[in-house]
């Protein structure tokens, strides 16, 4: 069949890592931090057998002839797009309770988005862009998340990374997220751009939508967009973030 050169593949992954808190969580956090590039290494045929995960593909039910197929037909990837959310990067402790590897509710160290995704470039030599992003909150707790995130990718832009777009989900807010649609509450969920109201049938324009139209038409930067406070919770589960952004500061908490 003929190829049409005009179509580009963007292949969406999580941009993710994974940190030690303690020596005992130290391997198993070596093991997720190789299994994130797991499906990205076998779509692009990748995985063979001096791979790390080899036999680990192959304890969990992967058919030897089924991972040489994948090497023998290689996917392609013209974009490599990488989600980045707060739970993005996790902070692994050893708990004791249970004798295994246990994520900590907050991470006290995170890289921010411009590090891990610089892996992924190291990695993969691909462009890459933002395909997902939010935080639950107020329109001013997103909007400092947009400074932020804005910010991070100014970073690799900077750096010199082949850096392609941004994009923040839900462009609207949503309704039962918060329960994972398991049932039909008819909440609204706060993560949008645009937000709705009660009725759930009104889009509604606010300083957050103009601020990402602005950004989508260069005629701002992060520098432009204002700090706004978070709320006692949300700066609390953010602490780790603040020293990697010159954007936020103590009058934000």
């Amino acid at each position: 069949k003929r190829k049409n050169k005009g179509i580009q593949l963007v292949h969406s992954d999580t941009a993710e890592h994974h940190r030690a808190a303690d020596r005992r969580t130290a391997s198993w956090v070596e093991h997720v931090n190789a299994r994130r590039f797991l499906i990205l290494d076998l779509i692009l045929g990748r995985l063979g057998e001096r791979h790390p995960l080899y036999p680990y593909m192959l304890r969990h039910g992967a058919a030897d002839r089924d991972l040489k197929w994948f090497q023998d037909h290689p996917g392609s990837v013209s974009i490599l797009g990488l989600d980045y959310y707060l739970h993005s990067e996790m902070e692994w402790f050893w708990n004791t309770s249970h004798d295994r590897p246990d994520i900590r509710a907050t991470n006290q160290s995170p890289r921010g988005f411009a590090s891990v995704a610089e892996d992924y470039v190291e990695r993969f030599g691909l462009p890459i862009m933002l395909t997902e992003t939010n935080i639950r909150g107020s329109v001013f707790e997103r909007l400092s998340w947009l400074k932020f995130m804005e910010e991070q990718c100014e970073e690799l832009v900077l750096s010199g990374q082949d850096f392609r777009g941004f994009c923040w989900y839900p462009s609207i807010d949503t309704t039962d997220w918060a329960n994972c649609c398991t049932q039909c509450t008819r909440v609204v969920d706060p993560q949008g751009i645009w937000t709705l109201d009660s009725s759930r049938t009104t889009r509604h324009d606010s300083e957050l939508s103009e601020t990402y139209g602005a950004l989508a038409r260069g005629e701002i930067t992060s520098a432009d967009i204002p700090a706004r406070p978070f709320s006692q919770e949300l700066a609390r589960r953010l602490r780790g973030y603040f020293p990697l952004t010159t954007g936020w500061n103590e009058s934000v908490a």
